[in-house]
């Protein structure tokens, strides 16, 4: 207790001493800031209790535009890196600092500014009980821990949390703001439940990151590579072609997702018909259509290097964790799309296949048909960026799961006798003849 009071008082201290604003300006437009957040929240108090209004619809909303600002807030104006506390050799335990590391980016002026809304419209509003204002800490917990978890751009733990965590609180929230009703006491204890699940993940990537500062990560790899997230997002900022190509993607596949859910809420006998268009657009058939089928040519730097300094087994892993951090907002609306369609078992199951089939066939097109990218889209000569076989094999093999996802049997020996091909393939096309692959692939894209 004593430590977290001394390092709460040296972040009292950095705010004071920040060398943009004397430490009297500082002091007075906080106070301001305080003034007026209770003003605020006194008024919509008074204002809930002139309308005879339940708050309860009221912090709904409210908590739901807190949780985005509390998201956002790291990203805009400027962007706020994660800095760690401690150091490797403090002696501490790792779990202790990552509590005080936690408790440490809570002291800030905007998380007092939303406590302090809290209590003031807690104490003017009539019917607002502590239960409600238990709910609403929660929910603001519910949106700290993930948004800690991405600043220590830990994304699969993200990604787990956004199903669990952002997922609950959203769903209890929308819930009570359509309904104006705070469900009981069971709400409660299952966001308890929620945040305690979010805080050990927090602390568990807390401590793979303590281990992944900059000086220990140069010293174990001696500064030869940047980390593959790293390296990721700097191709997306750098690349042109490869934003816009992502960005294509999305767009295109989101318009025509929203056409056939309208159709079919219009007529839902023309199911059958849509079967091809839900194939392609509910799969990751355009994702891999736009980039992934030519990741190399989009990143050659990357992989061209990557080629020649590691096997070609890691190369895959990392070609397939490089395009994880693409492809998985497309798994993501694929499936809650199909599921919008229809709740049945074979969609999970067909998504599941074709995007492992998907993983392997851009692999071996972007190895042995890669393509110089120097244009987004290049409509004067009507050259695709991706490779036109490639895409059809792509998309032939995922229609025809789809087509037999109903059917088990037809199904599985349907991916069966893909992944051997593929197998096939991988050995004797590029396995075999990796070397020489490498170097047509380094000549083409380079």
């Amino acid at each position: 207790m004593r430590f977290l009071l001394f390092i709460i008082i040296l972040k009292g201290r950095a705010f004071l001493n920040d060398s943009s604003f004397s430490g009297g300006l500082r002091i007075l437009f906080f106070f301001l800031m305080l003034l007026t957040t209770g003003l605020y929240a006194a008024g919509a108090g008074l204002l809930l209790n002139s309308q005879g209004s339940s708050p309860a619809r009221f912090m709904s909303y409210l908590n739901l535009a807190v949780g985005a600002l509390v998201v956002l807030k790291g990203y805009f104006p400027s962007n706020v890196p994660f800095r760690h506390i401690f150091l490797v050799a403090h002696p501490l335990s790792a779990t202790r600092k990552a509590l005080l590391q936690a408790c440490y980016d809570l002291v800030t002026p905007f998380y007092l500014l939303v406590a302090v809304f809290y209590i003031v419209l807690a104490l003017t509003a009539d019917g607002f009980s502590g239960r409600l204002l238990a709910m609403c800490g929660l929910n603001l917990l519910a949106f700290y821990f993930p948004e800690r978890i991405l600043k220590m751009r830990q994304w699969w733990a993200l990604l787990l949390l956004a199903v669990d965590v952002w997922g609950g609180m959203i769903l209890t929230e929308g819930l009570n703001a359509r309904t104006g009703i705070v469900l009981p006491g069971n709400v409660l204890y299952m966001q308890m439940g929620i945040i305690f699940l979010a805080g050990v993940l927090y602390v568990r990537q807390y401590k793979r990151t303590l281990q992944k500062t900059p000086v220990a990560a140069a010293a174990r790899r001696g500064n030869v590579r940047q980390s593959l997230a790293g390296l990721t997002w700097a191709a997306i900022a750098r690349r042109r072609q490869l934003r816009v190509g992502i960005m294509a993607a999305y767009v295109f596949k989101t318009i025509f997702c929203v056409l056939v859910l309208v159709t079919l809420d219009r007529n839902r006998a023309r199911l059958d018909d849509l079967s091809i268009l839900l194939a392609v657009f509910c799969s990751p058939v355009v994702i891999c259509n736009y980039v992934l089928n030519n990741l190399f040519g989009y990143v050659p730097q990357v992989f061209v290097r990557m080629a020649y300094m590691v096997p070609q087994g890691v190369l895959f892993r990392r070609f397939l964790s490089f395009s994880l951090r693409l492809a998985w907002p497309d798994f993501l609306l694929s499936l809650g799309v199909l599921l919008a369609v229809e709740l049945s078992w074979k969609y999970p199951l067909f998504l599941i296949c074709a995007y492992a089939n998907a993983a392997i066939i851009s692999f071996l097109v972007s190895a042995l048909a890669p393509r110089k990218v120097s244009k987004a889209f290049d409509i004067a000569s009507f050259r695709s960026n991706t490779s036109i076989l490639g895409n059809i094999l792509l998309g032939g093999s995922t229609f025809a799961l789809f087509w037999y996802a109903g059917r088990p049997l037809v199904f599985f020996t349907l991916e069966a006798a893909f992944l051997l091909v593929l197998l096939l393939v991988w050995r004797f096309g590029f396995s075999r003849e990796y070397d020489r692959v490498v170097s047509a692939m380094a000549g083409r894209i380079i």
